[in-house]
């Protein structure tokens, strides 16, 4: 019997959920909102100006981790920074889509019900039931998303998973500048313990990079001034910006945009969510997290969970 799977979410959760029940014979289909995958590990493009304005980076831990990384790094899609860890190449998305392979992935996709029915889970958006084959005859449903956006889609299925309630994330807005000459900035990624900033990355040793800064603001900062529109963010950030780093060059290019849900402060402290009666599972890094390597392990190991229990 041809096992599917519909995930839900193409950050790295869906894609490690992805990627092992592949390896374990299942079908998978991510969905996702957006044009592209990865979620946070993101770089926007504008002119000739190339951000990672999501993840800078990634540092491994733990031995699964490890070993997709020594993939990508083989395939030559990440690249060792000077700052420390793996960067994506040619972007932090390419590092995403390297991952991905071959998995299907059908983008632009935004789920907002979900339904199980006797014969599978079907998937909706606000348009309808979404076009894709196998909808409607899914064997198991992955939502692979922050917490927040989980607890709707569950809530069209009349399913609630108390867990889930407990985790606090926190929002991140993110400034990019584009200078025409490469700022000298004292390091590559300076951190900040207190005040309105987290980070500043110089992205100039990244490949392709010169002249391109991505700024964090701090986590009080960002949700004290979530709701402001982004042109004003961006101004007050290049001004804290200037005074932090003592660099008074304006830049020829400036965007913020904003993560609403960018760190875990406070997790689920579950690895993962596998509810075998709706057949239906739940990963990303408000699981047992924050961070990159966090989601893709809660993904991972759902999808052990999940091929073992089909096995049964």
């Amino acid at each position: 019997m041809t096992k599917t799977v519909a995930i839900i979410g193409a950050g790295m959760a869906g894609i490690a959920a992805g990627r092992q029940l592949h390896a374990n014979g299942w079908t998978p289909t991510l969905f996702d909102k957006s044009r592209g995958i990865g979620g946070r590990l993101a770089t926007r493009r504008s002119d000739h100006w190339r951000f990672d304005h999501g993840c800078p980076h990634f540092i491994a831990t733990d031995d699964r981790f490890q070993a997709l990384l020594d993939s990508l790094h083989h395939r030559r899609s990440l690249h060792i920074w000077a700052a420390g860890g793996s960067i994506g190449q040619p972007g932090m998305s390419g590092a995403a889509r390297a991952a991905a392979g071959d998995l299907t992935v059908i983008g632009q996709a935004e789920v907002t019900a979900v339904k199980k029915t006797s014969c599978g889970w079907r998937i909706a958006d606000r348009d309808g039931v979404i076009e894709a084959p196998g909808n409607g005859a899914f064997s198991a449903l992955v939502l692979a998303l922050p917490s927040p956006q989980i607890m709707p889609i569950l809530k069209t299925a009349d399913i609630t998973i108390p867990a889930l309630q407990n985790v606090v994330y926190a929002p991140c807005w993110t400034l990019m500048l584009g200078f025409e000459t490469a700022p000298d900035l004292a390091t590559p990624m300076q951190r900040f313990d207190h005040g309105p900033l987290e980070k500043i990355i110089d992205e100039t040793d990244k490949p392709g990079r010169a002249g391109t800064v991505v700024v964090h603001a701090g986590a009080a900062w960002s949700r004290q001034n979530l709701e402001r529109d982004k042109e004003d963010i961006a101004a007050e950030m290049l001004a804290l910006f200037q005074a932090a780093s003592g660099l008074g060059t304006a830049p020829s290019y400036k965007s913020a945009h904003r993560w609403r849900y960018a760190n875990v402060e406070r997790s689920a402290a579950v690895p993962f969510i596998w509810d075998a009666a709706h057949s239906l599972g739940l990963a990303g890094d408000w699981a047992n997290g924050p961070g990159v390597e966090a989601a893709f392990l809660s993904g991972h190991d759902l999808a052990a969970e999940m091929s073992a229990a089909a096995n049964l």
